[in-house]
């Protein structure tokens, strides 16, 4: 069995976890050794106001982290019971799938996500960069640049490089070996 090398920050996390809930057993805690889990952006619960914001009283975020939720890798998520989607978004009703045909809609529209007809597959698109296109096209004043600003806050509090320009270099120059002796 494969063991992670544990930080000082992940040393001291659990000296303040059995100092001010020793009595909580270990077994009691979700950790991310189990199944189950996902990846989650420090920034989520401001995305999801800001998507809440865009779709106007139709709010498109319970849609959104469901899908979120259910993606394992590449950003694709594979809907293969859309039925246990619906319910996740917390469309129960009579009306479920068709809400939640109007909100993947409203999503897709906004950017948020592409579908590819005919299949199953869903992309998610990186929210951050999809709420700058947005803000940036000035098309969406609904999206109040104090969210917005909060967002990027956190963005740069977090230390997340969405934004971040790759360098590129020119390759080094070539060593010439001409005139020298071997």
């Amino acid at each position: 069995m494969a063991t992670t090398k544990r930080t000082r920050a992940d040393i001291r996390r659990e000296q303040l976890r059995n100092e001010f809930f020793g009595e909580v057993a270990k077994e009691e805690l979700w950790t991310s050794d189990l199944w189950g889990w996902c990846w989650v952006p420090r920034t989520m619960p401001l995305v999801l106001q800001a998507i809440r914001m865009l779709s106007k009283g139709k709010s498109a975020a319970e849609t959104y982290f469901a899908l979120w939720c259910h993606c394992m890798s590449e950003s694709i998520v594979e809907i293969k019971d859309k039925g246990s989607l619906i319910a996740a978004a917390g469309y129960n009703s009579a009306t479920g799938e068709r809400t939640w045909k109007a909100r993947m809609k409203k999503l897709e529209e906004l950017g948020f996500i592409k579908t590819a007809p005919g299949t199953d597959c869903v992309l998610l698109m990186n929210p951050h960069k999809v709420l700058k296109r947005l803000k940036e096209s000035g098309k969406r004043p609904e999206l109040e640049i104090g969210l917005y600003n909060k967002i990027r806050k956190q963005m740069i509090d977090y230390k997340c490089r969405d934004f971040k320009e790759v360098a590129k270099f020119p390759p080094p120059p070539r060593l010439s070996t001409a005139g020298q002796k071997s």
